[in-house]
């Protein structure tokens, strides 16, 4: 599950679940949502974006930026995500996609993934989703992956 959040001037993007692996996955398929169509790409193949921190935090932002990189300089474009793994201070994040087809696909500009408001972690009590989840009453105990993108 994932939704947009309001910012000032950058795309804020949350996503949560039952466990981080989950949250995290929900964030890149709200990525994956704000740069293109999902419906649309041709998915050809898979690719790993894996990364390694001094902590989490930094191994989550390098992993979500190397996705982004993937979409913005190399033209291949995410569909959706097929696994997350979090091992202590490594996280792969595995996506299914092909290239980017002028014809067909569209592409946002997405500049970074930031370490602004960033937040991973389990969060008690929030509202349920807008775009990507559904709408309902609150949600104990769910973990939230949420980051801010430059735009």
């Amino acid at each position: 599950m994932w939704r947009v959040l309001d910012h000032t001037a950058d795309l804020a993007i949350e996503g949560s679940g039952t466990g981080g692996e989950e949250a995290l996955a929900g964030l890149c398929e709200g990525l994956i949502g704000q740069l293109t169509d999902p419906e649309k790409v041709r998915v050809t193949g898979v690719r790993a974006f894996s990364a390694s921190g001094v902590d989490l935090e930094d191994a989550i932002v390098t992993a979500v930026g190397d996705l982004l990189f993937a979409s913005q300089a190399e033209r291949w474009l995410p569909a959706r995500v097929e696994k997350v793994t979090i091992e202590g201070f490594d996280v792969e994040i595995v996506c299914a996609g092909g290239e980017f087809d002028p014809a067909v696909d569209t592409l946002e500009e997405i500049k970074a993934a930031t370490y602004h408001d960033f937040f991973f972690g389990q969060e008690g009590g929030q509202e349920g989703g807008q775009e990507g989840g559904p709408a309902g009453g609150p949600v104990e105990d769910r973990w939230v992956a949420r980051m801010v993108f430059d735009v």
